[in-house]
């Protein structure tokens, strides 16, 4: 498509006096914006428009007897094109319309919803879940097969700036750290400012001004990165994007649980300690529940000398989790 800018033409001498009056035209097919000026040389009209037509487009040819109005329409007839008259002697060039056949019932076919290939990674962060490959936008999934511990550093989402490089931490301690997605940062500091990045355990928003909670990453299923602003989804405080925390479901269908624990030595400083413990179980048919229950202590290595204190950075982060679920 080209975009044609169609000017007005009026003829000052005139060769047929009458606009309405019928005269003997012989214009051959041309290209259209060639033969709307013979025609308004001959006439003595007005025609113009700004219009976006396909380049190369061609007019009608036009003979014989008729008005002018007849001959403007028979030179726009097949070209997408129609006159509007504005007065005896102006029209304007605008789109024709599209025919409407009379009692046509347009009814929309439902689309049956296309599953997710087998084996695909189905993104719930995008409130319908959906297959990672046919959604719209950058997203980032990272799958905890494993309990996380002490061990692996990654106690908790601030830990997993190395693998997911477009988001940042302040590194301002466990219960201090704002965390960043794309660069799009309003400060270090907490203040009466929505937070840029929304973090979500589940459905539940667990931020709003404040800092990362720092929840540790046990028994969760998988972290979702919607990189970008997620206003439409998730509404104000998500304009670097949404971090989705997506804990393992209870599931009545069977019992299991884990165990995890891990000790750590600080040069210097405290001994360190974590240990967590989920179980998953049937309470009745269709009905389930998960526990989970966890305490974690980073050893400290700073010593306040003037008030006599040893290892006064030390941290402690206790936390737990219920989950109920019913077949409906």
């Amino acid at each position: 498509m080209a975009l044609a800018i169609v000017p007005a033409w009026a003829a000052c001498s005139p060769a047929i006096a009458q606009v309405g009056q019928a005269a003997t035209f012989d214009i051959p097919a041309m290209p259209l914006v060639a033969a709307i000026g013979r025609l308004s040389a001959l006439t003595g009209i007005s025609v113009g428009g700004i219009l976006r037509v396909p380049s190369g487009v061609r007019s009608r040819a036009v003979r014989g007897p008729m008005s002018v109005a007849a001959a403007l329409d028979q030179m726009l007839e097949g070209t997408g094109l129609r006159a509007v008259r504005l007065d005896a002697r102006t029209y304007r060039i605008v789109a024709a319309r599209r025919p409407v056949l009379e009692g046509a019932i347009r009814r929309r076919t439902p689309v049956a919803p296309v599953p997710p290939p087998s084996g695909d990674i189905v993104v719930v962060a995008a409130k319908l879940p959906g297959a990672i490959s046919r959604r719209n936008g950058n997203v980032e999934v990272v799958s905890l097969d494993e309990p996380v511990g002490l061990v692996d550093q990654r106690g908790s989402a601030s830990d997993l700036t190395a693998q997911l490089p477009s988001l940042s931490a302040t590194r301002l301690g466990r219960g201090r750290d704002k965390l960043f997605l794309r660069g799009i940062a309003d400060s270090s500091f907490v203040g009466p400012s929505q937070a840029t990045l929304g973090q979500y355990l589940g459905e539940a928003r667990v931020n709003y001004n404040g800092p990362d909670p720092g929840l540790l990453l046990y028994d969760i299923d998988r972290l979702e990165l919607l990189k970008g602003p997620q206003g439409a989804l998730y509404g104000a405080g998500t304009l670097g994007g949404v971090l989705r925390i997506e804990p393992r479901r209870a599931d009545p269908s069977v019992s299991g649980g884990f165990v995890d624990a891990a000790i750590s030595a600080t040069a210097q400083g405290t001994m360190g300690h974590a240990i967590a413990a989920a179980v998953n179980m049937p309470v009745v048919e269709g009905a389930g529940v998960r526990l989970l229950g966890y305490r974690r202590l980073e050893g400290g290595y700073i010593d306040n000398l003037g008030r006599g204190l040893r290892d006064v950075n030390r941290t402690t982060v206790e936390g737990g989790r219920a989950q109920l679920h019913l077949d409906t």
